[in-house]
């Protein structure tokens, strides 16, 4: 299966999904060096992916997780992981559910996703 994109055909990814969509694949658009809002554009793109990421495991835990699993399991930095799970909090996509210990004996928020995501 291939997707068209501007008149190209673009195949899919290894999940068999657009690449340009897909929550696995790890995108890094293209953008003009010299330009600002060409660079700005396309790292807003890679954060979209990103928070797309998060969101599809915080989906896989219907009884929460913490932002230190998500930042393992998906292997993310969790300086890049955190940022994206607060957004997806702030657009209302995941919300508390209780909380649980960290590595450190610390307790952390459990996250999960919300009714009205579940169901969309």
């Amino acid at each position: 299966m291939t997707n068209t994109l501007f008149g190209y055909e673009v195949p899919p990814c290894a999940h068999g999904r657009n690449k340009a969509t897909c929550p696995f694949c790890k995108i890094t658009p293209s953008f003009v060096h010299h330009s600002q809002t060409s660079m700005d554009a396309a790292h807003s793109i890679k954060a979209g992916t990103l928070r797309m990421k998060v969101l599809a495991l915080i989906q896989e835990y219907p009884f929460g997780i913490t932002d230190e699993m998500i930042a393992r399991l998906l292997e993310m930095n969790p300086s890049t992981a955190r940022p994206r799970r607060i957004e997806l909090a702030q657009q209302g996509l995941i919300e508390v559910c209780g909380t649980a210990p960290t590595a450190s004996k610390r307790r952390a928020n459990l996250w999960r996703a919300t009714q009205l995501n579940e169901s969309a």
